[in-house]
């Protein structure tokens, strides 16, 4: 979000990112790309923002981003693609889809839209939160172009963290996904699901993250 009262008229982008960088002690690079434009000026009226208020994606990288481009989705959706700088061939893509079981027809739009245009820049690794569990129909064509990391390390017996692999605390479900290319130039080693609630910060997101760990072939 930027310059949107709920979130206190912050620049989310730039703060994690600075964020990052203090807990870190190193620079860490990062795209934003605005989705949901509005034509609210709340925080500017009140002295405390830049413009209209915001929502949009970002990627965020403990190394240069060589690479990063984006398409839009409908329904004021967009995907990134980036690059990185140590592995400048595998293209690297994050989205987020709409939510909920009403929008099915509505996702199906954006993965007819998406998938394409992710051929279109080369086998690599898709990652988000696609609001789809892993049996729903939309699904389908997308598991037919990447391994879903999450199942091919729980048949490896490499998952670590919350068992079920849901994301979302007090709730059994799993949305947020790390997809790969077979094809490409690395190998999964394990995938882990933190529970967020044993951290001792509350409850600091709707989500649990998800962390996939590739080493190269």
């Amino acid at each position: 979000m930027r310059n949107q009262l709920e979130s206190n008229c912050d620049d989310q982008p730039a703060l994690v990112a600075q964020g990052l960088r203090r807990r870190t002690g190193q620079p860490w690079a990062y795209v934003h790309v605005e989705a949901w434009i509005s034509d609210k000026r709340y925080c500017q009226e009140r002295g405390r923002g830049d413009g209209v208020e915001t929502e949009g994606l970002m990627f965020f990288a403990a190394e240069p981003i060589v690479v990063s481009t984006s398409t839009r989705l409908p329904e004021s959706r967009v995907a990134v693609e980036v690059r990185l700088a140590s592995l400048p061939a595998v293209s690297v893509l994050v989205t987020h889809l709409a939510p909920s079981r009403e929008n099915q027809a509505l996702r199906v739009q954006q993965f007819t839209a998406l998938l394409p245009w992710a051929a279109g820049r080369g086998r690599g690794i898709l990652i988000g939160d696609l609001n789809a569990e892993p049996d729903a129909s939309e699904l389908a064509p997308v598991l037919a172009r990447y391994r879903d990391a999450w199942a091919e390390a729980a048949v490896k017996g490499v998952t670590h963290g919350v068992t079920t692999a849901r994301i979302r605390p007090h709730r059994v479900s799993r949305i947020d996904y790390i997809l790969y290319a077979p094809e490409i130039d690395l190998t999964l080693e394990s995938v882990e699901v933190i529970d967020t609630s044993t951290l001792g910060l509350g409850e600091v997101s709707d989500h649990d993250p998800v962390i996939a760990t590739f080493r190269r072939s």
